[in-house]
């Protein structure tokens, strides 16, 4: 759950609806000649599924004991997240090996990057016990990829695979998390950078010829709630309950559009 600041509210987007922006992101993206071109389909998908296993879990939200604010996404128990991320890379998996392991990737680098913050026992054992199920698991995808598991540019067909879907989740939770208002620069796979100019109206800008189409129209439903503090999770779940139902727009568009 992405818990986005709006006045004296929040707005409360599912983590599955933030990765549909990232797959229309990656549909409408510009792609360097010969960068994954036979598996373009399976990385739209992946990007799109990588967080498929949020929903039993938004269906039944928690609150943070101490503060009583909605659990964001990076404010989950690591035991928690792991079983998040575990669910999500399975039906990943089930779709596509190449999805797996890609999106198996992207759940790794976050949980080294926990490993570096967290600081309760029961965290870093979830962690390290996530880490070793993952390396076990990509090595069972790998064995179930089509062109066989010694297929010579398989490395090279990972690497770049889970730093598109890595590149295609920052942009969105960049687009989703916040108003934006100033510009900001991300890391393109391959050693580019791209910019991001947001506009008045909800228009977003992008340098260079980025997009195969322009514009492209980024939608999702979000929650508003007061933003407040909730004495219990059902207290919570009742505010979700009579809670207004907003829209978010925004227009991605190539620098010349």
């Amino acid at each position: 759950m992405i818990r986005r600041d709006a006045d004296r509210d929040w707005l409360l987007i599912a983590q599955a609806d933030h990765a549909r922006i990232a797959a229309a992101i990656a549909g409408a993206w510009r792609f360097p000649p010969g960068v994954l071109e036979s598996h373009r389909s399976e990385l739209i998908e992946a990007v799109r599924g990588h967080d498929d296993g949020w929903p039993a879990w938004e269906a039944s939200p928690t609150i943070d004991p101490e503060s009583g604010k909605p659990r964001e996404f990076t404010e989950m128990p690591m035991n928690e997240a792991t079983r998040i991320w575990t669910e999500s890379i399975r039906q990943c998996g089930e779709r596509s090996p190449w999805g797996g392991l890609w999106v198996s990737r992207h759940f790794c680098r976050l949980a080294h990057r926990a490993l570096e913050n967290r600081e309760s026992a029961s965290d870093v054992d979830a962690l390290h016990a996530f880490l070793d199920q993952q390396a076990r698991l990509r090595e069972t995808h790998r064995s179930r990829l089509p062109e066989g598991p010694n297929v010579t540019d398989l490395e090279e067909k990972e690497d770049a695979g889970f730093l598109w879907v890595q590149f295609f989740d920052f942009v969105s939770l960049w687009i989703c998390c916040a108003e934006r208002t100033q510009p900001h620069s991300f890391s393109v796979p391959g050693g580019d950078s791209a910019t991001a100019i947001p506009e008045p109206g909800g228009a977003i800008r992008l340098d260079g010829d980025r997009l195969s189409w322009s514009p492209v129209t980024l939608e999702t439903k979000a929650i508003r709630i007061p933003a407040q503090s909730f004495d219990s999770d059902e207290d919570f779940r009742s505010a979700l309950r009579n809670a207004d139902r907003a829209s978010l727009t925004w227009n991605l568009v190539c620098e010349h559009d």
